[in-house]
Formats: structure tokens, sequence, C-alpha cells
């Protein structure tokens, strides 16, 4: 391969040998009187998920637009921060490229906004080359034939930047990028003008796959009416819903439309000026010949007679982790079938079906704000992503908190008598989460019973009360099975004659939530920074289908690193999605003048309103309860007879 010319203006000359012998553009005959085309942006080196929506629809072929993962472990050193971050962890394209993951139909693609611009050229000279995969650029173009269609793939990669449409950057040919970050180039339109010029058939149904949205750069509206496009696809910036239109749908009339063209093509003309000397005296005869083909494009205005603006439609898709974009042909007819995870509206309805949340001891968490990457981005044309609600909604009732010492007690049952049916309807359910349950929020102080029966397994509240005949007086937290005379172990109680098993320690975990689906430990990790070394251990929640949850658990070897993090971190990004960092089943306590814990159904009870984990409830099912006693009259003759 022959070196290029750098020039002082940045536009760099393309070697003769690549351009002196176009390349015979690739063929795919897919088999079958129907078709099922994926249509994905932004997939961003996950090949595994793009593998996985092949299988889920049975996909014939793959389009994919927007960041492919152009990436391997020297890209680092090419990247910039804000765009590695994009990015991590790193792409699964060396995978890729190595064999060890694969595609099973075939995928055309092209380059995105965040990709290593060195990998993309060994693409174009051929170094680079990975079975079922095909890089659409604008030297190029590809062919589908199938159920009595044939569709004629062209492609353009990159962002769209008027102040860099003559610019190549790193790029040693025609490709333009540097940092990590790639765009379009002037000279890359013409090229790709030439090349649907060279291959048109009148019998082919044109697409135009862009990396840039369509529906917002009137330039890249020219280039569609240049190439005679039927269809477009496109990326949407991070779109939660894919979305189809024509121009008819957004411009009220055609010289809405027009005006749209005419404002792209002034802002072209003005760039073009500025460079014009500089740019003309450095390009070589081809890249003369590409310049004014762009510029016939640009200057082309399109007239109401030919319905260029109501017969092409446009798709603009999701991004890969929200939705995408299925074409079903049959018989040369084209559907299209559009699928999205869609926006999370649960929090303003205040309904208790929502994911656990645990509420700060200071108040609820604030509502998220937009990251300064979506500030940056909103004042460059680009429009912020939504930002869902993060404020922690309780809706459960207030604990009631416990009478104090010398207050008025109800009257207590004698020892020997059950508790009150109504009384009983007011303990919390112990259940595992999910579990019908008549417990639909904190517990509540229950009136307090004394011992029944002289069962020793009886749990005492914090802080006994005595009553006036000198019974101590203890708050249920729930019933205890009746255990049979003559038992050596008890269920629930605090003494046993049997051994007791060992105590488990205790988690200390912060709740991670509002994660993006699918998301990795070192995506988690990488949120705390240089305090992830103090992590132990990040829980990934899966569902029974084995579907990942938004939210997971992060452990900590102890309470002091555990808060010092928190300290730090109480909110972050992971992939542009914002993420609420609060504490895990913070305990709470009662009013206690002996500093003991409250019964341990209350303690169930705030684990299943706060949707613990399932682990953390085992957990504390087999926790050792207290073994600290308070002094207590000795039982007179007939409970000493009855515990015997």
């Amino acid at each position: 391969m022959a070196p290029a010319v750098s020039n002082s203006n940045g536009v760099m000359s393309p070697p003769q040998s690549v351009r002196s012998a176009p390349q015979q553009p690739p063929r795919v005959i897919l088999g079958g009187n129907s078709a099922r085309i994926l249509c994905v942006a932004d997939i961003r080196g996950d090949y595994h998920e793009l593998n996985r929506l092949i299988q889920e629809h049975e996909a014939t072929a793959v389009i994919h637009t927007g960041d492919f993962g152009f990436l391997n472990a020297e890209s680092l050193e090419r990247m910039g921060d804000n765009n590695l971050s994009v990015h991590f962890p790193l792409s699964q394209f060396p995978l890729l490229l190595s064999g060890s993951i694969t595609f099973p139909v075939p995928v055309f693609t092209v380059w995105g906004l965040i990709e290593d611009v060195r990998i993309v050229e060994k693409f174009r000279t051929g170094e680079y080359e990975v079975n079922n995969l095909t890089v659409i650029d604008e030297a190029s173009s590809a062919l589908i034939e199938t159920a009595g269609l044939k569709l004629r793939l062209f492609g353009l990669g990159g962002a769209v930047a008027m102040h860099k449409m003559f610019d190549n950057g790193e790029g040693l040919a025609t490709i333009a990028g540097g940092q990590g970050t790639m765009w379009t180039t002037a000279l890359q339109m013409g090229e790709l003008v030439e090349t649907a010029q060279r291959v048109y058939d009148p019998t082919e149904t044109r697409v135009l796959i862009t990396s840039a949205p369509i529906s917002r750069f009137g330039l890249l509206s020219l280039l569609a009416l240049a190439v005679k496009a039927d269809l477009t696809i496109s990326c949407g910036l991070h779109f939660r819903y894919p979305a189809s239109l024509n121009d008819f749908a957004v411009h009220g009339d055609f010289e809405s439309y027009r005006t749209k063209l005419v404002a792209a093509r002034d802002s072209f003309i003005g760039v073009y000026d500025v460079v014009k000397d500089r740019v003309e005296s450095s390009l070589n005869e081809h890249q003369h010949v590409l310049l004014k083909k762009v510029l016939a494009m640009v200057q082309k205005s399109p007239t109401a007679d030919d319905n260029t603006w109501t017969n092409t439609w446009h798709w603009v898709l999701a991004d890969a982790m929200y939705g995408h974009l299925l074409l079903a042909i049959t018989d040369g007819r084209v559907s299209a079938e559009m699928r999205s995870n869609g926006l999370n509206f649960a929090h303003r309805a205040n309904q208790t079906q929502q994911p656990p949340s645990a509420a700060f001891q200071g108040g609820p968490a604030p509502l998220a704000r937009p990251t300064a990457a979506d500030i940056s981005k909103a004042g460059a044309g680009v429009p912020p992503k939504p930002v869902a609600a993060t404020a922690s909604v309780n809706t459960a009732p207030k604990p009631v908190p416990a009478k104090p010492i010398g207050a008025p007690v109800k009257p207590i049952p004698q020892a020997g008598k059950l508790v009150p049916q109504q009384q009983q309807q007011q303990l919390p359910l112990r259940g595992a989460r999910g579990a019908s349950s008549n417990f639909a929020g904190p517990p509540t102080a229950i009136p307090a019973v004394s011992k029944f029966d002289g069962k020793k397994d009886r749990i005492t509240s914090p802080g006994p009360t005595k009553s006036k005949q000198g019974t101590p007086v203890t708050t249920s937290a729930a019933l205890p099975k009746e255990s049979k005379r003559g038992d050596k172990t008890n269920g629930d109680g605090d003494e046993s004659e049997g051994p007791k098993p060992a105590p488990t320690p205790k988690r200390f975990s912060l709740y991670v939530k509002g994660l993006p689906i699918p998301t990795t430990e070192p995506e988690v990790r990488a949120v705390f920074g240089s305090e992830a070394d103090k992590i132990t251990g990040v829980k990934l929640v899966y569902d029974q289908k084995q579907t990942q949850k938004n939210f997971c658990y992060v452990d900590f070897a102890n309470e002091t690193d555990m808060h010092d993090v928190l300290k730090l971190h109480t909110s972050g990004t992971i992939r542009d999605a914002t993420i609420v960092i609060e504490l895990s089943n913070p305990p709470i306590r009662n009013v206690s003048t002996t500093g003991e814990r409250g019964g341990r159904g209350s303690r169930a009870g705030r684990r299943l309103a706060r949707g613990g984990s399932t682990s953390s409830k085992e957990a504390f099912r087999s926790e050792p309860q207290s073994e600290s006693k308070s002094e207590t009259p000795k039982p007179d003759a007939q409970t000493k007879k009855t515990e015997k």
C-alpha cells in the first residue's frame, strides 16, 4: 500500500493503488420465500447480545448502524477519557477478530461515532477480515437478494460536523477520525455519490445506512436524494423508541421541507468558502472530481413533482439496549416491526410495585439531574437523554413509636391465656419476597403481651416493662409455634437445650438501582473509582428466566468502609444511565432503654417491606437471636410445674 500524502490543510490524498481498481461489491443471496432482517444500533461491542437477538427473532441478516465497537487494547492510547467511559468494559472485537465469537448470519454495518480509525482502515485495506461481517463505506456497497427483492445497501459512518468537513484528523486515507471519534468529510460524501452512480440499477431498492440521524441533518437529506434512496436507516442518538417517518410527517408543507435543505446548503457553502483556497490547492485529480460531486449535491434543490419527500421512508433506531427494528420481506413487500423497552413511568403512580429502594436518614434522595456529558451534548445540538426520576417514594405507613416506660398499659392477658384474635391479625407475617402476605409496609407497634404457659422461647422486647403483678411484659413480633412438651429445642427462642447454629456474619451492603440492562460487575465497580478496592463482592440480581434486574448489591468487609464509600458516591452513571446508591436494608431501631434489638418478626417485616435480597433474608433467618436476659421475678410453683 502506497503511503498517503499529507497536506497542510489536513486533507489526506488517497493511495492511487487503492482507487485504480474498485472492489466488486459483495452480493448475498438469502434463500427462501421470506426474510427477516434485524436492524440494530449502537451494539458497542456486545456481540453476545447481538447473537442473542439474532436467535430470538430468527433473523436471516443484520443491518447495524452506530457504534459497532471497532476497538482493541491498543485503542486505549488513542482514545480520550470521555470516549473511553462510553465503551467500558472494552469491546469484544478482539474475540470477534480471532474467531472466538462468530456471527451465524450476514451482518452489514457502518462505523459509528466512537471507534478507532486505525482498525476501520485495516478493514478497508483487507488486513482485517471477519466471516459474515461486511463494513459498508463510501467506497463500496452490498447487495442482498431475497424474497423477490434486491436491496442495495449504501453506508456512511461517523458524525456530521460542518467544521470538520475538510479535516481528516488522524486518518491515513479518506476515512476521517482521531482520539477515539470518527466523523464524515465532504470527500466521503462525494465518493458515496460516485459509488451510487456507478452501480445504479433501476430494478434495485436502495437503502442508505448512516450513523448520524437523517431526520436531524439536512445535509444527509440532500445525500439521500443524490443516491436516490428509497429507505434510510440511521442511529437515533440514544433514542428510547425507534421512529418511523417521512419528511411529510415532519414538515407541514413542501416549502418548509425545502427551507431545511437550503439552510444545509448555505451552511456547507459557508464553510467551504473559508477553506476553499487551501483545499483546492492540495487536492489531487481524483479528489477534485469528488469535490465537484458533493458541491453539485448540495446545490441541487428538489422539486415538488418528484414526491421524494413523501415516498422516501426513514427509520431512526433506538440504542440496542432499548429497542430494535425487524424488517420482514415477503414477495417483495417490506413490513416493519419495532420493539422497545420504553420508558418507566411507575414512579408517577406511587404504587407499591416499585423497585426496592432505601431512604436515607436525612430524607429522600433528590431527583437526578442531567450529567455534564448530557449538558455538553445539549449545547452541541444533541438532545439530552431522558432522565428517570430517582427519588425514593415510600408510601407505606410510618412505624408507630413504642410507648415510653411508665405510660398506661392496656389490660394484659394472664399467663396461660392466648393472645386475642384481633391482636394476632396485626402481627406481620414472615414470607419470602413476592409471596402473598397481609403485610405491606413497615411494622407497627403491637400491644405488649406477657408470657403464656411459661414458655421459655418467648422473644422479649427491648426494655422490658413490668406489670402490676410483677410479670415482665414482652412485645410480640411473631407468634411462635407451639412446641411439644419435652422438646429439647424450640423454633425461634432465645434459649435452647440443643446446639445452636454458628452465627452468620453480618453483611455490609450498598443498594445500587437504575442499572442499564445488561450491566456487568466491572461496570459497577468502575462507578466507585478508587474506592472499588474496598468492595468484597457485587451481586447482580436475575429473575427465574435469568433476566437481569436493574439493581444490584455491593458488599464491603465492614461498616466503616461501607459508610466511607457512601459518603463519596451517592449516584453515578453507567453508559449514560443515572444510577442511585443507597444503604441496603438500613437498620431501624425501636425506642429502647437497654440498647437491645427489637423482635425478630419486626426485622423480617422491615426486610420484606424494604425488598432485601433472598440471600440476605436467608442470612437473617439463620442469625441467632440475642441471648441477653433481663432480670425477672422467680416463677411461682405452678409455673415451675408447667415448665417441667
